[in-house]
């Protein structure tokens, strides 16, 4: 374990966020995502009606485990830079959405992200001491 200054990583968090992201998405979606097993792959969705919502839906659940493990791999070395960088892309994409959606995840994901610049501010003036 490195430096980390949270007990709790923050990139962790993002991906029990995505994969509890999936498990709503499949509860919401369920007879959508029957749909698109039916059909073939390449063009499966469409861009109207319930199966669109479900597309993007399920969109964000590998973003946010990508983005997840970028930000725990950052807190882990202690790299700043990566930190800030990943947080604040992390809340750049949240807060519009959670504003646009204000019953949803993006305010979790918000909220992860100011943890993770508060945790990167608290690092770079460590480095500095």
């Amino acid at each position: 374990m490195g430096p980390r200054l949270a007990s709790t990583s923050n990139g962790r968090l993002l991906q029990v966020l995505a994969i509890g992201h999936a498990g709503v998405g499949a509860l919401i979606y369920r007879r959508e995502l029957r749909r698109f097993g039916a059909r073939p792959l390449l063009g499966a969705a469409s861009f109207r009606g319930r199966e669109a919502p479900a597309f993007w839906f399920f969109v964000n659940t590998p973003l946010l485990l990508i983005v997840g493990g970028l930000l725990h791999r950052a807190e882990d070395n202690g790299d700043t830079a990566a930190l800030r960088n990943t947080s604040g892309f992390g809340l750049a994409a949240s807060l519009p959405a959670a504003f646009f959606l204000p019953r949803s995840g993006f305010w979790v994901w918000a909220i992860v992200s100011l943890r993770g610049l508060r945790d990167a501010h608290r690092l770079s003036r460590r480095h500095r001491a």
